[in-house]
């Protein structure tokens, strides 16, 4: 019983305060004036590229990887945690590719030809 009211105590109070910390780091690492903002980290950018198809897509992966690997996923471990980090990373790179790299690209070829078509009715029409 003690257990289950320290579990609800920790989902009610620390996860809002971990989402309020991280957001402050973030706040902090994109500040110019603030310490986080001098340090690169290799990969990040291409972690924040691939976010949002993690967040899509890893649930479903841990699934997949069950079907071909079921004594890897029963075991757990380092070994999974690998195949979990490797299939989510190769996952989230082809929907990045195949689905929202091309859409993003006609998407901006759309906008392109809308901004000249609003272009050419605004020159076109006669001035009063």
């Amino acid at each position: 019983m003690v257990t289950s009211k320290l579990h609800a105590f920790g989902d009610v109070f620390g996860f809002p305060i971990l989402s309020l910390a991280l957001g402050l780091l973030v706040a902090s690492a994109i500040s110019n004036n603030s310490i986080l903002s001098r340090f690169r980290v290799p990969g990040a950018g291409m972690i924040a590229t691939l976010a949002y198809s993690l967040y899509l897509t890893h649930k479903e992966v841990t699934h997949i990887d069950d079907v071909p690997f079921p004594r890897v996923t029963a075991i757990g471990g380092f070994a999974w945690l690998s195949l979990f980090a490797v299939s989510c990373l190769l996952m989230s790179l082809a929907l990045y590719f195949c689905v929202e790299q091309p859409f993003l690209l006609l998407r901006d070829r759309l906008l392109k030809t809308r901004d000249l078509s609003v272009e050419f009715e605004v020159a076109a029409e006669p001035a009063i």
